[in-house]
């Protein structure tokens, strides 16, 4: 059973940390731009004529089974540039192996709702108003039930060469670039599991906020000071406003 553990780093946007513990048994990939500094174990895999850095990444995210270095691999594990990696992986890993299921992902820590996360996306500054509202009318429009659950997408562990894993990444990936008119995985991941009656294995809350017996978060690349300030401050308030007059809406008439 062979693994490669990868993340993916583009315009500096995170710094690459070397994981605590190495394990001689896996292989570690960091695809990235240049931008960055790589050292082992990591093995620098150079991206050329990126034009979307976040859709390079969210690809290289979905879909290892179509990179020719990580399809070659029995297990991938992603992860964000954002996270560190603790303690010897061995464990989690023959979880996996031991496990049914193909794609192994953490719950959200906050929310179990994609509406939520829509609002949450728009509150956060991650989209505009407009991009929240044709998500919110999408969903509507499909009949997405509330509250079915919700995860993260900051770790993924999955049985690449499972045919069902293919499925859910192909499935997922398209979600991502088509359904929405904005990109975001988290959402995609939820509406895609729903419409395609697919299924994911939860890992429970997420380690790199709670544990930390894998993994660690970093929090390299919260918000400045006056971004965080205008988002709780500004768009915050005004959410009742736009909720009031039906700006967002959240049910159908």
């Amino acid at each position: 059973m062979n693994v490669a553990v990868y993340t993916c780093i583009t315009n500096s946007y995170d710094s690459l940390s070397l994981p605590r513990h190495i394990n001689s048994k896996l292989d570690y990939y960091c695809f990235n731009d240049g931008s960055i500094e790589v050292c082992e174990p990591w093995v620098s895999v150079r991206l050329n004529n990126i034009q979307n850095p976040k859709d390079a990444n969210r690809k290289l995210k979905l879909l290892p089974h179509q990179n020719d270095i990580l399809k070659t691999y029995d297990i991938t594990i992603y992860i964000d540039g954002s996270i560190e990696i603790v303690s010897d992986l061995n464990f989690i890993i023959d979880y996996i192996v031991n496990t049914e299921g193909h794609t192994f992902i953490y719950e959200h820590k906050y929310r179990n709702c994609i509406y939520d996360e829509c609002i949450e996306c728009y509150l956060s500054n991650k989209i505009s108003l407009s991009s929240c509202r044709k998500m919110l009318a999408f969903l509507l429009n499909e009949n997405m039930p509330t509250k079915i659950g919700l995860f993260e997408a900051t770790i993924l562990i999955r049985k690449s060469k499972n045919l069902e894993c293919i499925n859910l990444m192909n499935h997922w990936w398209d979600n991502y670039i088509n359904s929405f008119g904005v990109r975001r995985d988290q959402i995609a991941l939820m509406y895609t599991l729903w419409c395609n009656k697919l299924n994911v294995s939860t890992l429970g809350l997420p380690d790199y906020h709670y544990g930390n017996l894998y993994f660690k978060s970093k929090n390299n690349h919260t918000n400045s000071g006056l971004k965080s300030f205008y988002n709780w401050w500004v768009r915050r308030p005004g959410l009742k406003t736009l909720l009031k007059f039906k700006i967002l809406k959240l049910d159908k008439d």
